[in-house]
Formats: C-alpha cells, structure tokens, sequence
C-alpha cells in the first residue's frame, strides 16, 4: 500500500470511528450484531464439492456431508470433474450416478 494511499484508509477510518463515537450506535445495532453472529441460511457461505469421474459412493457422499455439517457451510455447489482422471464405478449422469445425487439431496443433513 503507498504512503498517500495508507494516509487516505487511516483518514477515513479515523472519521467513520469519531462519527460513529459523535452519533453513538444505530438502534438495531444489537440486532445487527445477532444477524452477524448467527447469518440465515441465504447469507451463509457455500463451499465447491468437486465429485471426481464417477469416483463416489453412498459412504463417501455420507462422509463428506456430516464433515460439511460439522464445519457449517450453508451449502455446495455440486460439480463432476473429468479432465484426464481414472473413471470411477458412477459415470456421469448414469441411473447410478442420479441415485448418488439423490441421496446427496435428500437426506437431513
């Protein structure tokens, strides 16, 4: 960061906390602290979930979603990843890989 630049961040920064100080806090800043601490779930960050060439199973699917559970992302975006990668038992959009996909989707997770 240059020196003007820096100046200029310090600067702002500096007056939002004096006006912040001066004008005291917004009557819903509890609540707004309460919607930070605990977002709803369209504001949660979702997480990529690259399925590889059909190498997927009931278990690992399993595996992967209690782990997502436990780390607390609001969801994933789903993708099957082919580039040069040994196929795997569940091809892409085989009755197989559909079943897989179901499960994913379906279960209370």
């Amino acid at each position: 960061m240059t020196p003007i630049l820096r100046l200029v961040v310090r600067t702002v920064s500096l007056l939002g906390v004096g006006c912040g100080l001066a004008l005291g806090a917004p009557s819903g800043a509890s609540s707004l602290a309460a919607e930070f601490a605990r977002p709803p779930s369209a504001s949660q960050p979702r997480t990529w979930w690259h399925w590889m060439d059909g190498n997927v199973s009931t278990a690992g699917i399993t595996a992967d979603l209690e782990a997502m559970q436990r780390a607390g992302p609001g969801g994933a975006w789903l993708f099957n990843v082919s580039q040069n990668l040994p196929a795997g038992p569940a091809s892409f959009l085989s009755t197989h890989w559909l079943e897989l996909v179901d499960h994913a989707t379906t279960r209370p997770w």
